[in-house]
């Protein structure tokens, strides 16, 4: 049994595991400020604590409950998982920014902004895995319009999938930085806005708990991911290709506008909550879920 050892475990093979603690030691030893996260362990389970204070550098606790410091420099955040992954996607929001205020520093975004983004990813998916434990946390937020604030959920479901974004957008953050090349199509800056601002609408498609949510972070998806594909747009086949996908995104878009009109029904209620009241009968829930 290579992956868990357990207590009086004679199956245990240790090969594996001195394989990867050589392999963190290495890697350890050529990091000048590593950056430690403890995400909901707090003070019951203390591995990480003690893995932060051997290897020094940064420590973030983030925990709603337990906030004491483990040291004087170590920085506390005292939140929830839901809380956590907004903030995650805010972050991503001002990194765009960040590269948007100076659109042809390459080496800004090579060496500090598409890094950043690579940590928030690793962060999110540390909030995704402690909301996939846990239970269904809610929101409602004080933006959108007067009468129609944006309510945001997770639960073990949509835990799952920000799991699933946070680490792809680690790896793909890291490669992004390594892909930019000088002199080539659109701005870096303009780059790092659209792609942070995709990441962060992402979040905001699994975390929408209303119809009103969902359609912002959704459109906002796709113009990004539109611009995004048509960086090049010198090139008449990219041009298409973006075009192509802007329709068939806004087609689907209008599709679960009317599935969500659908399973409102009368009461004009678009949050999720009410949905899941929805009393299905005769042709409505197959229409509903075609719509879908």
């Amino acid at each position: 049994r290579p992956n868990i050892l357990m207590f009086d475990d004679w199956d245990w093979r240790e090969d594996r595991a001195r394989q990867q603690r050589q392999r963190l030691d290495d890697w350890l030893a050529r990091v000048r400020r590593p950056v430690v996260i403890e995400v909901g362990a707090g003070i019951a389970i203390p591995t990480v604590r003690h893995f932060g204070e051997r290897v020094g550098g940064t420590f973030i606790r983030i925990n709603p409950r337990d906030t004491q410091r483990p040291r004087k420099d170590a920085l506390v955040l005292a939140l929830g998982a839901l809380d956590g992954i907004l903030l995650c996607a805010g972050l991503w929001l001002a990194i765009g920014a960040a590269g948007l205020a100076f659109p042809r520093r390459l080496s800004l975004m090579r060496g500090l902004l598409f890094p950043l983004g690579a940590i928030t990813g690793l962060a999110l998916a540390a909030c995704a895995l402690t909301a996939l434990l846990g239970s269904p946390e809610a929101r409602i937020l004080p933006i959108g319009l007067p009468d129609l604030p944006f309510h945001v959920r997770v639960d073990a479901l949509s835990a799952f999938f920000l799991l699933l974004l946070g680490a792809a957008g680690a790896g793909i953050s890291i490669y992004a930085a390594g892909y930019l090349r000088p002199g080539e199509g659109t701005a870096p800056g303009l780059h790092c806005l659209l792609y942070h601002l995709f990441l962060a609408s992402m979040v905001g498609v699994l975390v929408a708990d209303d119809g009103y949510a969902f359609m912002v972070a959704w459109e906002t998806m796709a113009l990004t991911s539109f611009f995004l594909v048509t960086s090049e747009h010198r090139h008449a086949k990219i041009r298409r290709a973006g075009y192509l996908y802007l329709l068939i995104a806004h087609i689907g878009a209008v599709g679960i506008l009317l599935s969500f009109g659908v399973m409102a029904g009368s009461t004009g209620d678009y949050t999720f909550d009410a949905m899941r009241d929805f009393a299905p009968t005769g042709i409505w829930p197959t229409l509903a879920f075609l719509l879908a």
